[in-house]
């Protein structure tokens, strides 16, 4: 389950950002620095949830389940 979200997560993510950028036509040039404060911002937040999504919860998924269903672990 955790596998399966993250998948669907990222290809949904990604898709929606590339047809965003395209679609408005950013010319980054010329915008304001607190616009691109905020766009760096935000794709720091979303590699963020990636690399969480990607590395941390598989790695952890184990003791994740241990810890929320006990009697996972009896099996």
């Amino acid at each position: 389950m955790i596998g399966d979200t993250r998948n669907g997560f990222s290809v949904l993510t990604f898709t929606n950002v590339f047809n965003i950028v395209n679609a408005m036509r950013f010319n980054f040039s010329e915008l304001h620095s607190y616009w691109l404060a905020l766009i760096a911002i935000a794709a720091t937040l979303l590699c963020l949830t990636f690399y969480i999504t990607a590395y941390v919860m598989p790695s952890k998924a184990q003791e994740l389940l241990e810890e929320t269903y006990p009697e996972y672990n009896l099996i």
